[in-house]
């Protein structure tokens, strides 16, 4: 389902590269400190991850009874128990597959009453044709199905983080690339040296946590040597100071954004809120 995939995978990249980013450049700033950064009003951008996934899948399944109600309304089944979506493990990449029993039963109709199904549920014939894309037309009445009229009704947490996702990742490289936090990390990475560990950056100790957390699970003593590595890291982080210049920087970029993208963001502020309201509607 090329429009579906393309959803979910931005709602992914949200979830999973934001993290990554996020994780990594806050390493060892405490959470109190990152609730006053100026991106940290705005939901989505990572700065208050469990809270967001908390909503992210309140989200979904709002979304789910809404285009069951609507499909119901066009006579037609939806299963909302159980579409999966299976993540990349690498969190730089946003690549997600989708299984879906509804896509099942369609294809077990006849093509007529298969394109009957997905024009009610998706507002194309076939969602697999390689123009379904530009026969996708949110705008025009009834045009986006079921689904289509779901998510414009709750457009979610991260919409504001996946419109804005180029600019975004032009954020978090302009902290990195900062002269301030590169001397900041050439110093933690010279300290991690004495301690033993070989990491040209936080980026990188954060990266081999994140890609060994699954396998750290059935081995204790990786799971040890990850612990200790960021033990460690922590301590050479406050040694350097190096979580007081990263917070100084993303402080400042993030007012930047702030301000170029205030009105938008405002927006995507009340739009949560109202959306919100919606939610707990359907779901209470």
């Amino acid at each position: 389902m090329q429009h579906l995939i393309l959803i979910l995978a931005t709602t992914a990249f949200s979830l999973l590269g934001l993290q990554f980013f996020v994780k990594a450049q806050n390493f060892s700033i405490p959470q109190t400190q990152i609730q006053n950064f100026p991106l940290a009003k705005y939901p989505g951008f990572g700065h208050n991850l469990e809270t967001e996934e908390e909503r992210f899948n309140q989200e979904a399944k709002a979304r789910e009874l809404l285009i069951a109600r609507c499909m119901q309304l066009k006579n037609l089944p939806y299963n909302t128990s159980t579409v999966v979506t299976e993540n990349n493990d690498e969190p730089e990449q946003d690549i997600t597959t989708v299984k879906d029993p509804n896509v099942s039963y369609a294809e077990s109709l006849s093509s007529q009453k298969r394109r009957e199904y997905y024009l009610a549920l998706y507002g194309v014939p076939d969602p697999n044709a390689s123009s379904a894309d530009e026969l996708y037309n949110p705008n025009a009445p009834g045009g986006s199905g079921c689904q289509g009229e779901a998510f414009s009704a709750i457009t979610g947490v991260f919409a504001a983080s996946s419109a804005l996702k180029e600019e975004y990742i032009a954020l978090q490289k302009s902290i990195l690339e900062d002269s301030r936090v590169q001397a900041a990390e050439q110093r933690w990475s010279v300290c991690m040296k004495k301690q033993g560990y070989e990491y040209e950056s936080t980026s990188d100790l954060r990266a081999e946590f994140d890609k060994g957390e699954a396998q750290s699970r059935s081995i204790p003593e990786l799971r040890h040597q990850h612990q200790q590595a960021t033990i460690a890291g922590n301590m050479c982080a406050k040694e350097v100071g190096l979580s007081n210049i990263i917070a100084q920087v993303r402080s400042e970029k993030e007012a930047k954004f702030v301000a170029e993208n205030k009105e938008f963001l405002d927006q995507h502020l009340e739009r949560l809120n109202n959306e919100e309201e919606l939610i707990n509607k359907i779901l209470y």
